[in-house]
């Protein structure tokens, strides 16, 4: 059969063991119309091998979020596919997801209420940038955000396991 554009072909593996990772999910996106938000373009999920194709993608540029139940989303930012090319990301490794809990205090060590926090900046345990989001600022869409309790306690979930920093806000 003729394709009708061009073709991404990803390998994601786990992160740690580097065995190859079934049933991920990766999705196509590309940004709409000046917009900040992304719009889900084509999704394939990865089969026994690790492998999602995906097919007859239009010229232009686009981002890839690889994500997956007990796994930290990824995303790998713009890139161009060209008509008829066959742009390969391989191997992507995943990261096990893990979770964050703190508590936001003041200078007199008083708890702050209703504090937004995000995840900024993380870097996996083969110490690279682990990119989650286009984004990386507090409630952006896609990025591990929480707000803290009365007590100032919050948790932030799915974060990569590694190093993180962290933005809180009001």
């Amino acid at each position: 059969a003729d394709s009708k554009g061009g073709v991404v072909r990803v390998l994601v593996k786990d992160m740690l063991t580097s065995i190859p990772l079934s049933g991920v999910v990766a999705e196509l996106l590309q940004f709409e119309d000046h917009d900040r938000d992304l719009a889900r373009i084509s999704s394939a999920t990865s089969g026994e091998d690790g492998v999602a194709i995906l097919r007859d993608i239009k010229e232009g540029f686009y981002c890839l979020r690889l994500s997956r139940d007990g796994y930290a989303s990824r995303l790998l930012t713009q890139f161009e596919n060209s008509s008829r090319e066959i742009t390969v990301f391989d191997p992507m490794p995943l990261c096990l997801s893990a979770q964050l809990a703190g508590r936001v205090v003041d200078e007199k060590g008083a708890p702050l209420a209703n504090a937004k926090i995000a995840a900024g900046l993380a870097l996996s345990p083969d110490g690279k940038r682990y990119v989650q989001n286009f984004f990386v600022e507090p409630g952006a869409r896609g990025q591990p955000n929480a707000k803290s309790d009365a007590d100032g306690r919050f948790i932030l979930t799915g974060l990569p396991h590694g190093k993180v920093s962290l933005w809180v806000g009001r």
